[in-house]
């Protein structure tokens, strides 16, 4: 039984081709899906403002194996972090 394993996947190993050949497709050349930025229509003129808020808490630490580490049972952390970001279009 090995030995038709080993012939299976030794004949499977000699099928496979040495290099890779590529072409290009059923599609026409270029960005795909409607992702092409020179299709893209532009913003209307005007101030265009994003933000962004992000909390993190952390109230237990463990070790590598997954057990919770008693010398830092006490320490808890709370960040903030947060960004805006502003364009104007003429």
């Amino acid at each position: 039984m090995r030995t038709l394993v080993f012939s299976i996947l030794t004949l499977a190993l000699a099928l496979v081709p040495d290099r890779a050949v590529a072409i290009e497709g059923g599609t026409i050349a270029g960005v795909a899906g409607g992702s092409d930025i020179r299709s893209a229509l532009p913003a209307p003129p005007g101030l265009y403002v994003a933000g962004a808020l992000a909390l993190s808490q952390t109230e237990s630490f463990y070790d590598g194996g997954g057990r919770a580490v008693p010398a830092l049972a006490d320490l808890w952390f709370e960040e903030y972090i947060g960004a805006v970001g502003a364009l104007y279009v003429p």
